[in-house]
């Protein structure tokens, strides 16, 4: 029986985000490289079902304070970092 080689999985690469304008655009924090993606889309999935989640329960109420809206901003900048590192491989 002949060896047959194994596709190597395809795994994340590096993506930087959460810029800091004042410190000429550099990145606060970043998707290492070499993880599952798999793991990385799913994390992104909830990151923005909790988002629409927060956002319809605005829609519904009193509408939502700056620290809430802050979370939002922040989860969804890292569910776009995940996917950009999933998908950029």
């Amino acid at each position: 029986m002949a060896n047959q080689s194994v596709p190597t999985p395809l795994l994340t690469k590096a993506v930087g985000f959460k810029e800091i304008p004042a410190q000429d655009n550099k990145a606060l924090l970043q998707v290492c490289e070499g993880l599952d993606p798999e793991s990385a889309l799913n994390d992104a999935s909830c990151l923005e079902g909790a988002v629409r989640k927060l956002l319809d329960n605005a829609a519904a109420g009193d509408g939502m304070c700056g620290d809430v809206a802050h979370v939002c901003e922040f989860a969804m900048a890292t569910a776009q970092a995940l996917r950009s590192a999933s998908y950029g491989r």
